[in-house]
Parts: structure tokens; C-alpha cells; sequence
């Protein structure tokens, strides 16, 4: 359909169209007037958008309630709407009866209708530069819809700043110039759109060019980099951000700053993201590079949405972003297929300007390359064996089948995503005797590259990943060399350090000795570390810090729940709970942070507290004192095992797999221990535990060694998890050690 053609569909607009602050709620009215093709009776139109947006569904039923929509028409015809999808984004369609529509007539959709009293309609949480609202016409009311030109957009912006954030590099060398990024976010983690405030900085250490304070310019936007800084001697260093008007602050990760440059350097990425729309790539790698501060990164559509000319937007996109030294993108795409024939792998080229080879044509209309498809991932490695790519399986839509591998092309594998947290992908691929490495990224549509969190009533159920690489250099060479040879690791977010070796040997080395192994671990958190775990392949055969004895337990009690549903995508469990002290009270309680913004810690008091919360694999929980030498707890909790592609409390989004269990558990205060009391309820780590934590102010460095005296013929996988207080992860690639 040419130009003229698709004008002849007629136009649509949104009012008001000024910008709006994410998660607000709001009134809007989108028109849509008809053109010269008219609409016939059984046609009509769709209204959707292109990211996975977490905009209030609307409702017809409750016109005081929240995202009360209204339509209405000013021709003859009668309308009849239907919300169509059980995930975002969702179609709304809107269907033509009795009576045609002619050229002029109006469709008027008013978007939280407020003439009933209601709150409005609540905007997405998340920032974007241009959050369409795509129509698409049938006019002749055969089931064919055109995109009517134009579509009317509407730009969405961080709102008041909720807490600071400051990101630096891990390593730098003394007398070498770094940089640090300090961003003020909003209360869904997007940059402050209008912040202006005063910030003081601190250093446990000597820096030079470290300002003592700062007035954040409105061009800013929430968001400045600060070049220049120095370190004048080796050791830790951590900043240390405040704006005393709001009272919030922020303290960076850990900066190890060493007399002489190492052999390897630690880099930060998000390899696994993307935007449905092409024309969006730039703002998504603006926003890993200049927001989520990331040393690389890359983009990875679906393939069988990929047209020729959103590959060669990709292409363009990537020669643009990728400069050595400064910013490292990848160009790649997710290769999709169905479970049966391989589940989807991500697919990372050295070099531009290479060929997509899909897995299908189902949403890509010009299928005039059809016969280029590798549609089963045997024909993937076929083709790139020997090429100079790699490619990473992850659990997403349609999770990576691991009876299928090459060794050669698939150096690692993803344990986290904002789909969740994987444990059992990493613990399958070691059973079947893969030499895999671990990373993570954030497997999302939103343009939030390496700062992704789930929206409300979202299909994701914690914040997105990262992956740390050590590497010579930033370069591509450097970084695609480093993933090969599994220097590599992955974090739930957080940029924890890690190093491991093996009688020198570095993470994701492989060697043969007739010795014991010595294992070498050193971890800097950004949070105090709850435990340090030595695994050997699938058995733990050491936890630091190692069991205190009994005196050493505080009052301070830590209940956490976590767990997934089963081992396949979007299983997440919903818990439903509450605690109570019985015969005394409840002092200083803090709370594990949560992912969603539908989840939360209420009715807060000294007899305890309740709480509404998604897990994925993940841990949520809480810590607190207990008063009293008769006190007891008492937990009751509906845990509620999720499938389907959404989450949350509506029926219309998701779907319980089966019944809930119900939970309840009571101790006296007495009888806790520094040993947790576990209630396992379900497969795939779906349990509740509660313990008495150790006393003092705990660590956040801490490094260990040990001798396996128990190692076994063949081939021992040696690798770390590391787990922090806030419930923040870490995975270390394996080294694989053989014994003849």
C-alpha cells in the first residue's frame, strides 16, 4: 500500500499529548477520524503499542475504579470492544456494528475517564521517548489491518528523585584518569527527568577532582557523568553521594584501585536485551552507555520479527554505539525456535555487517529470503561452525533445550534474566558434563538497557542481570576472546566482585592434575555477604563463613522464601503472608528490596508485619528483633505456584497452576538457632526458612582458600555463588579441573 493509499485510512491523535511522568495517572482522549475508505460493518480498528508496557489495562465495568475507558463514536454506527492478549502489550479492538462508518466520522476513546469520579488511567512506569498508541484500520471487515500513518505517541518522563545511585568502574590503576556516573531515580528506577538538586560527595579514601558538591543541571535530566577522577594510592575505595534537601544518598560499588595494572581488566554488560521497534535501538544503547554506565552491550530481537530493514537499522545502529575504549556493542539477534528443534539461543558476530539467518519468517512479511532459515539449532551450528560467533542459550519464551550443544560455538549459558533466576539451567548443563560459563542480562523489551525492572502486573518477576567479563581490553576482539574462554560471570544486577582460581588457574580454565586443587575465591559486595558457597559440580563442598558457634547468634531473626514453579519460563510463585509476634513485640525491622512495584511490606507495627510478593528463583524477606522471653512467631503465608505469561492479582492476566499451599509455622523465639529451620513446599527451590543471624555489623570483603582432598576422576566443575544480604547473587564460571 502506497502513501496515498495508507492516508486514505484516515488519522488519529492523542490529547493532551505534553509529556507525562511515569506511573502517574492521568486522563486521555485518542481519536481516531475516519478516512476516505470509510469502515464497513464488521470492520473496525486496533490500538496497541510496541513495548512490553505495563499501562493500566482498561476497564468497562467500574466507573469509579482506576482505568475506566469510555468510547464512543459521532456516526451512526454501534461499537463493541474487546481486549485481546493475556500479556502486554495487548490489542484493544474495537468493532463496527448496525452501521458503517464514513469519511469524518470519530471513534473517541477516552483513556481514564474521570467524569464518574475515577482516579484516571495510570501511565507505564517505565521512561520512554515515544510511547506509541498504534491504530490499525480494517476497513472492508475482513480481518485485515493497516497501520494508519502517523501514529500518535506520547513521551514518557522519570518523575521525583527517590534515591541516589552511583555507579564507577571496579578496577582502575593509581594515576590513571576514571569516570563516575551518579544518577537521581524515581521510585520505578528511571533517571529523575526534572531533577535539580544540591549533591555532597564523600570518599573513604583520597581522590582527586572529586568535587565536594554538585547542583545538577535540568539538562541533566537525572543523569551526569563525572570525568577526570584520580586515585592517589592502592586499596578499596567507595563514594558516597547525598542531597540532604530530599535526605537520600547513595554509595558506589567498589573501586579496587591497584599500584600497576593487571593482566585482565573487569568490564560490565548487558548482552541480552531489546526494543521491538528498530527505529528505538539508538535510545536503547543511549541508555546502557550513558545511564547504566555499561563498558557493552548488544541487541537481540526476536528473529522472526526481524524485517530486512529493521536488520539493516541493527547493523547501522551497532557501527554507530561500538567505540574501542569507550563503549562495545555486539551485533546479534535471538535465533527463536521452538523447544523441540533447540528454544531460543542468543547469537553474538565479532564483526559487522553479517547476514541474520532466522529461525522463521512468522512475523516478518517479506519472506523472500525465507529459504536462508536455520530452523532447527542443528543447522545453526552446522552454518556458524568454524565462523567467528558465539552463541549463548537462555531460559525466555521458549527455554533453550540442552540436549542440544556445541562446545565449540556455546561458551556459556544465561542463569538470570528479568525472567527470573535459573539455577536449574546451570545445574543441568553441568549434569550433562557441558564446560559451559555463566552470565546474565535482561531478556526485556523495554529501552532500558542494563536498568531493567518489571512494571505493574508484569509477565517479568525480578530486575535484569549483568554480566562481568574479564578481559585485556575494552575491545570487541578482547571481550569475544574473554567470553569464549569463560572469563566471565553473572549478577543479579549488582556489581559484585569476583575471582576464583585453581591453583592459579583463572575462572573458566580447564587443566588436568594428579594433585588436590587449591581453591582461591575473593568476593567484594556491594551489601554485606550472607554466604560464599564452593561448589564441585552439583555437591557444595564448602560455605564460608563457616557455621559460628551458638554464642555468637544475635536477637536478630531472618525469615526469606524464594523459589520458582517449575523449571520452564514465566514461573514464578506468588506469597501471600503474614507474621506475628506472639507475647512480645517486634523491633527494627528492614526489609529485603523487592523487583515489582505490586509487590510491597504492609501493615507494619511491633506485632509484626504482612507482605504481597513475587519470587522467580529469587529470595525476598525480611529481618527484625524480637522483645520478650516468652515471645513466639507465627507465620501463615498462601503460596501460589504462576504459569502463563503474565503475573498479578487479576484473572485476566494470570493463571494459577494449581491450588495454593498453605503455609503455617510457629516457634518460640527460644528455639531459634543459627541454623535456618527449612519448610520445603515445592520443587525448584520453592521453600520458607527462618533463623537467627549472627551478631556484629558483618562483612562486605572477604577471600578464602580450600584444598579438595575429595576430588574424583574425570572432569570437577569448580564454581562460586555468592549471596548478599539483600538477597543480590552472583555466579562464577566454572573452572574444570581434570584427574586421569
Amino acid at each position: 500500500m502506497d502513501h496515498q493509499e495508507r492516508q486514505n485510512l484516515g488519522e488519529a491523535s492523542i490529547t493532551p499529548s505534553e509529556p507525562v511522568v511515569a506511573g502517574s495517572y492521568g486522563c486521555w482522549e485518542l481519536t481516531y477520524q475516519v478516512g476516505f475508505l470509510g469502515i464497513k460493518v464488521g470492520g473496525g480498528i486496533k490500538i496497541s503499542t510496541d513495548s512490553d508496557t505495563d499501562w493500566g489495562p482498561p476497564q468497562f465495568d467500574n466507573p469509579k475504579g482506576a482505568d475506566y475507558m469510555t468510547i464512543t463514536t459521532s456516526g451512526k454506527a454501534t461499537l463493541a470492544s474487546l481486549l485481546v492478549g493475556n500479556h502486554h502489550p495487548q490489542w484493544l479492538r474495537i468493532i463496527v456494528r448496525k452501521h458503517p462508518l464514513e469519511e469524518g466520522d470519530k471513534i473517541t476513546l477516552i483513556y481514564g475517564d474521570r467524569s464518574f469520579g475515577g482516579p484516571g488511567s495510570r501511565a507505564q512506569t517505565f521512561v520512554e521517548e515515544r510511547r506509541y498508541f498504534r491504530v490499525h484500520v480494517d476497513s472492508s471487515g475482513d480481518g485485515s489491518y493497516i497501520e494508519v500513518p502517523n501514529s500518535p505517541y506520547l513521551r514518557i518522563l522519570g518523575g521525583s528523585a527517590y534515591r541516589l545511585s552511583v555507579i564507577a568502574p571496579s578496577q582502575v590503576v593509581v594515576g590513571n584518569p576514571f569516570s563516575l556516573v551518579v544518577r537521581a531515580l524515581d521510585r520505578f528506577g528511571n533517571p529523575s527527568h526534572a531533577y535539580g538538586n544540591i549533591i555532597r560527595f564523600q570518599s573513604n579514601q583520597r581522590i582527586l577532582s572529586l568535587p565536594k558538591e554538585y547542583v545538577f543541571d535540568r539538562d541533566d535530566h537525572g543523569v551526569h557523568r563525572f570525568n577526570g577522577l584520580i586515585a592517589f594510592e592502592p586499596g578499596l575505595y567507595r563514594i558516597t553521594v547525598r542531597d540532604e534537601d530530599n535526605a537520600i544518598d547513595g554509595v558506589s560499588n567498589t573501586i579496587i584501585c591497584q599500584a600497576q595494572p593487571e593482566e585482565y581488566s573487569l568490564y560490565w554488560g548487558d548482552l541480552h536485551g531489546q526494543v521491538k521497534l528498530a527505529d528505538k535501538i539508538l535510545e536503547y544503547f543511549r541508555f546502557g552507555r550513558d545511564v547504566s554506565a555499561l563498558d557493552f552491550a548488544s541487541h537481540q530481537r526476536n528473529d522472526h520479527e526481524v524485517s530486512k530493514e529493521d536488520w539493516r537499522k541493527t547493523q547501522r545502529a551497532v557501527r554507530e554505539y561500538s567505540k574501542p575504549g569507550e563503549f562495545i556493542v555486539f551485533l546479534g539477534y535471538e535465533w527463536s525456535g521452538r523447544h523441540s528443534v533447540g528454544g531460543d539461543h542468543n547469537i553474538y558476530y565479532l564483526e559487522d555487517d553479517q547476514p541474520i539467518r532466522r529461525s522463521g519468517h512468522e512475523m516478518v512479511e517479506d519472506k523472500s529470503d525465507a529459504d536462508t532459515d536455520l530452523t532447527n539449532i542443528t543447522d545453526l551450528y552446522k552454518e556458524f561452525r568454524g565462523m567467528k560467533v558465539l552463541v549463548i542459550p537462555h531460559v525466555g519464551g521458549s527455554p533453550a533445550n540442552l540436549a542440544f550443544h556445541d562446545p565449540k560455538l556455546e561458551p556459556a549459558i544465561e542463569v538470570h534474566s528479568t525472567h527470573g533466576t535459573f539455577e536449574w539451567f546451570l545445574r543441568e548443563a553441568l549434569e550433562r558434563g557441558y564446560k559451559v560459563g555463566f552470565v546474565a542480562g535482561s531478556d526485556d523489551m523495554k529501552p532500558h538497557l542494563g536498568g531493567t525492572c518489571p512494571g505493574i502486573h508484569d509477565r517479568r518477576f525480578v530486575r535484569g542481570g549483568l554480566t562481568a567479563i574479564y578481559a585485556v581490553k575494552l575491545a570487541r576482539e578482547s571481550l569475544f576472546e574473554a567470553l569464549k574462554a569463560r572469563r566471565c560471570y553473572g549478577t543479579t544486577g549488582e556489581r559484585i566482585i569476583l575471582k576464583t582460581y585453581a591453583d592459579g588457574h583463572m575462572m573458566g580454565d580447564e587443566y588436568m592434575t594428579d594433585s588436590p586443587p587449591e581453591i582461591s575465591v575473593q568476593v567484594i559486595g556491594t551489601n554485606n555477604l550472607e554466604k560464599i558457597e564452593l561448589f564441585r559440580g552439583l555437591e557444595k563442598i564448602f560455605e564460608f563463613p563457616r557455621t559460628a558457634s551458638p554464642e555468637k547468634a544475635s536477637r536478630k531473626v531472618k525469615i526469606v522464601w524464594e523459589g520458582a514453579s517449575q523449571e520452564w519460563c514465566y514461573s514464578g510463585v506468588l506469597w501471600d503472608g503474614e507474621l506475628r509476634v506472639k507475647n512480645g513485640s517486634m523491633v527494627s525491622p528492614e526489609f529485603m528490596p523487592l523487583d515489582r512495584p505490586d509487590e510491597a511490606f504492609y501493615e507494619v507495627n511491633e506485632r509484626g508485619f504482612k507482605w504481597r510478593t513475587f519470587t522467580c528463583g529469587d529470595r525476598d524477606g525480611a529481618s527484625f528483633e524480637v522483645n520478650g522471653e516468652g515471645a513466639e512467631i507465627v507465620v501463615t503465608c498462601s503460596s501460589v505456584p504462576m504459569t502463563n505469561t503474565m503475573a498479578g492479582g487479576d484473572d485476566r492476566i494470570c493463571a494459577p497452576i494449581w491450588q495454593p499451599d498453605k503455609v503455617y509455622l510457629r516457634f518460640r523465639n527460644s528455639e531459634l538457632s543459627l541454623d535456618p529451620k527449612i519448610v520445603d513446599i515445592g520443587p525448584v527451590g520453592r521453600r520458607i526458612s527462618i533463623r537467627r543471624l549472627e551478631g556484629g555489623e558483618g562483612i562486605r570483603e572477604a577471600s578464602f582458600k580450600f584444598v579438595d582432598h575429595c576430588f574424583k576422576s574425570g572432569v570437577n566443575a569448580y564454581w562460586v555463588r555468592v549471596v548478599q544480604s539483600d538477597g543480590e547473587m552472583a555466579w562464577s564460571s566454572p573452572i574444570y579441573v581434570t584427574f586421569p
